[in-house]
């Protein structure tokens, strides 16, 4: 019977510790991408956007930093 009884607690403690593992399970996704680059001169990079336009070419030749982070469960 005394065995039996610390068993108990001991089945109780593990079982509550792998359901809240399963609880605090979190997903990740992002994305970034930042633009770097030079000229042969030294000079500055060159940018390039339309006219207009909200989001720049995808040609690699960004000038900014954007990222986008994303955390939730499933």
């Amino acid at each position: 019977m005394m065995i039996t009884l610390r068993k108990l607690p001991l089945a109780v403690a593990v079982a509550a510790g792998v359901m809240s593992a399963q609880a605090m399970a979190v997903d990740f996704h992002g994305y970034a991408r930042s633009g770097i680059g030079w000229t042969g001169s030294g000079g500055e990079q060159q940018c390039f956007q339309t006219t207009g336009a909200q989001s720049k070419y995808r040609l690699g030749n960004e000038c900014e930093t954007y990222a986008e982070l994303k955390l939730g469960q499933e």
